[in-house]
């Protein structure tokens, strides 16, 4: 149970979840990742899993003016939106490396990492960038929805990929396996 709050977190489990999920005839799960969680942790249920429904609108009609406006150096630039809470769950190391490697191959392409996290985290993340020789990104913190639509990158290290996918049905997706 790998968590911003562990404590409460388990204590919650122990005291109301646990006798749920062990009675229950199956539970379901959005991806295989948290099946494997679950039973890591010894949950004996007959697992389902059940990925969440998305639709992708067509690409073509999404409209990024005010994001490319808010940030001129994106301009005629391919874009690669980070958007989530900053956490090392959320394997934005990983995505550093990637983009380095990918930038190399793709010259013309930009990463945006927008979220709040914690502030030494958040250092740590940006000095990693730098070694990286990743100096041409956007650190743009928290942005409003209405920025965001455009595309993102996601490589869920701790949730499962059907509930990461669910987040952002309007978005371009880069999925960094």
């Amino acid at each position: 149970m790998q968590n911003r709050r562990p404590l409460l977190k388990k204590l919650s489990y122990t005291v109301c979840e646990k006798k749920l999920i062990e009675g229950a005839a199956a539970i379901q799960y959005t991806s295989e990742l948290e099946r494997q969680e679950a039973e890591e942790l010894g949950f004996k249920s007959r697992p389902v899993i059940i990925g969440n429904p998305v639709a992708i609108p067509d690409l073509a009609s999404i409209d990024d003016s005010a994001f490319r406006r808010r940030y001129p150096a994106l301009a005629g630039k391919t874009v690669f939106l980070f958007l989530s809470r900053i956490d090392k769950k959320k394997g934005l190391d990983l995505l550093i490396q990637a983009f380095a490697a990918l930038r190399a191959g793709c010259p013309n392409s930009m990463l945006v990492i927008a979220g709040d996290g914690p502030r030494e985290l958040v250092d740590s993340y940006k000095r990693s960038a730098q070694a990286a020789g990743l100096e041409n990104l956007i650190w743009a913190g928290f942005l409003d929805a209405f920025l965001t639509r455009q595309c993102r990158v996601q490589r869920p290290v701790r949730q499962g990929w059907s509930s990461a996918r669910s987040n952002c049905a309007a978005r371009q997706w880069l999925r960094c396996d």
